[in-house]
């Protein structure tokens, strides 16, 4: 740590980037990663982005990983050609696709045709829910266009399952298009059985910032939620009232510790997007 702190102090000399760039390939990349990372200069050094796209294309796995992390974190606009050729490569493990695919938004927010092909595929049911489910993630933090809103609301949204809809629907909330905004209508239309587990006030946010006639053509849907969400809450009250007292505290602890459902669910603010709301 000190060593660390001693080398980002003096970063900015051109011959510790020089130092710190040969160096990036030996026994102590980790440490010099570290320094790159907490330097505090407005544009990286040229060397260190030629030895970071060296690193990109290494043989080991952990190498790889640790060098996607640090171009997104600095958002190395320079690199992001590099990650879209690793996202792309139809040869490297899914794993490395997805990490790539993950930095290149953050570099890149909006996505090339065939990356938005490529994500669209990771959505199909025949992919395991993890892949669906970075897949999704993904989508959510692009900056797609409104065209490629309305493709993924006609192909995914309506057959979204209950642990990728509430992430896919985040998608859209970067859009003011009614064409966008209808076509998200249309495709929650068809997925009444899993409007459960979408927030009713996060969505009426999300439909309400739209032009009309989005508004008027939500309201039927709006109000399915609505009930079923009321009819959920009385279900739940009901057995609740044939139940003894319980602990809050310690279903909080449950919920939030050992059984690592938040990990997953979301009860109010707090919690995870993969699986329904529990609120």
């Amino acid at each position: 740590v000190v060593l660390r702190d001693v080398m980002v102090g003096v970063c900015k000399d051109a011959s510790v980037q020089t130092f710190v760039a040969d160096g990036l390939g030996g026994a102590r990349a980790a440490l010099l990663m570290d320094v790159m990372q907490a330097c505090p200069v407005d544009k990286v050094p040229g060397a260190w982005v030629e030895a970071l796209r060296t690193q990109l294309g290494s043989s080991d796995h952990d190498v790889r990983a640790r060098t996607i992390r640090l171009v997104a974190s600095r958002r190395l606009d320079a690199l992001a050609g590099d990650l879209s050729r690793m996202a792309l490569d139809a040869a490297a493990p899914p794993a490395q696709r997805f990490e790539a695919m993950a930095a290149l938004v953050l570099v890149r927010p909006a996505l090339d045709p065939a990356s938005f092909e490529w994500l669209l595929s990771q959505l199909d049911k025949a992919q395991p829910a993890p892949a669906r489910q970075q897949a999704a993630g993904i989508l959510a933090q692009s900056a797609l266009t409104d065209p490629q809103l309305v493709a993924l609301a006609s192909t995914q949204v309506a057959a979204a399952d209950a642990f990728v809809l509430p992430r896919l629907v985040t998608a859209f909330d970067r859009s003011t298009s009614a064409a966008v905004g209808l076509a998200l209508v249309k495709a929650l239309e068809q997925s009444t059985d899993r409007l459960d587990v979408l927030s009713e006030r996060d969505l009426a946010t999300r439909l309400a910032k739209y032009p009309e006639p989005v508004p008027s053509r939500a309201a039927p849907l709006m109000l399915a939620l609505r009930q079923r969400q009321n009819a959920r809450l009385k279900r739940l009250e009901s057995i609740d009232a044939g139940l003894g007292r319980g602990d809050v505290d310690a279903g909080r602890r449950l919920f939030f510790g050992k059984a690592t459902c938040a990990t997953c669910h979301a009860v109010g603010k707090e919690g995870a997007v993969f699986g329904p709301d529990l609120s």
